[in-house]
């Protein structure tokens, strides 16, 4: 072999370790972008898009994502681009989808029946475009779902919870749930939900699930302990981390209400505060609902320092009013 070959294999062993360190480099500051997002950490965040390692689909991606967070005045229009620069990419309108109902979530009514619209569109398209990819055939099954409004094709849905349990059975049981509760199927939704509980109480996403298909049947009593075992539960990904807020949210709320442990409620509330490490407007809630059960349970020391720290963090209005009330309210 001759040096000049030598040289070039040489140069060609040390082109793939650069390619393989950069992969390792992309994957580590992508595993980053989406732990920010998930923790609302929106300043890291955006700190994080500043910095090169990223493909431009998923730069483009995640500045969409970091608009609609922030409710920016351009986020629709980032969304538009996204999927028109990415026209044939799965992940780009499973992402504009997830965002759109975001969007819509956001929005005065009068709007959100076109923002259901786009989310049914993209989510269809994602599963055209990458058949047989369970999240993308879960979240196709869901927007038919919504296609109820204009007439949604059951069928359709049916065959994509069916497929999807050959493929994978969390998805599966999750399409499923989802499923029996739009066709109103509730003895099937039971069915599934005594499965979740009795096989899958570890599995967060399908916990949480179940919980909220029984509060779809009235069963409060019962979702509240659901909720309570779901937030006790670990996020084992960082995209479940909305899931568990909800669950641990859900838990404190139904308790307030009356329905299961007040303490378990507590226990609830208490692991989300002290696991958030973003004191936002969303974090004073979740302190705004422990200082209610405080009261609730005969605490009113904890409850004052709990509404006190609220009003220390929130810079809204209506919470500036409604901690000025409890605080006068335990006064007396």
């Amino acid at each position: 072999m001759s040096k000049n070959q030598i040289s070039i294999l040489f140069a060609l062993s040390c082109l793939g370790s650069q390619v393989t360190m950069a992969e390792v480099v992309d994957t580590d500051l992508l595993s980053g972008v989406k732990t920010a997002y998930y923790q609302r950490d929106y300043q890291k965040l955006a700190h994080l898009l500043k910095t090169p390692g990223l493909s431009p689909l998923q730069q483009d991606i995640w500045q969409a994502a970091l608009a609609v967070a922030r409710q920016d005045d351009n986020q629709q229009e980032q969304l538009h681009a996204l999927t028109k620069r990415y026209s044939d990419s799965a992940e780009a309108h499973y992402q504009a989808g997830r965002l759109w109902y975001e969007v819509k979530e956001n929005s005065s009514f009068i709007n959100k029946l076109g923002y259901i619209d786009l989310h049914v569109q993209h989510m269809l398209r994602a599963n055209e475009l990458a058949p047989n990819t369970p999240k993308y055939m879960l979240e196709a099954a869901k927007a038919l779902a919504w296609e109820n409004l204009w007439g949604w094709d059951e069928e359709a849905a049916r065959q994509l919870v069916v497929q999807l349990a050959s493929l994978d059975q969390q998805y599966h049981l999750v399409a499923a749930m989802d499923f029996a509760q739009n066709t109103q199927d509730s003895r099937t939704g039971e069915q599934l939900i005594i499965q979740v509980k009795t096989e899958f109480a570890d599995n967060l996403r399908l916990m949480e699930r179940a919980a909220q298909l029984q509060l779809t049947y009235d069963q409060k009593a019962p979702a509240q302990q659901s909720f309570y075992q779901s937030c006790m539960l670990t996020p084992y990904d960082v995209t479940l981390l909305p899931k568990w807020r909800d669950a641990c949210q859900w838990s404190a709320h139904l308790s307030l209400q009356g329905y299961g442990e007040k303490a378990q409620g507590m226990a609830a509330i208490s692991r989300l505060l002290n696991e958030d490490k973003v004191y936002d407007e969303d974090y004073v809630q979740s302190l705004l609902l422990q200082g209610e059960l405080a009261e609730a349970m005969a605490q009113p020391a904890l409850a004052r320092q709990i509404y006190q720290r609220a009003q220390g963090l929130t810079t809204d209005k209506a919470s500036k009013k409604q901690i000025s009330r409890a605080l006068k309210r335990l006064l007396h």
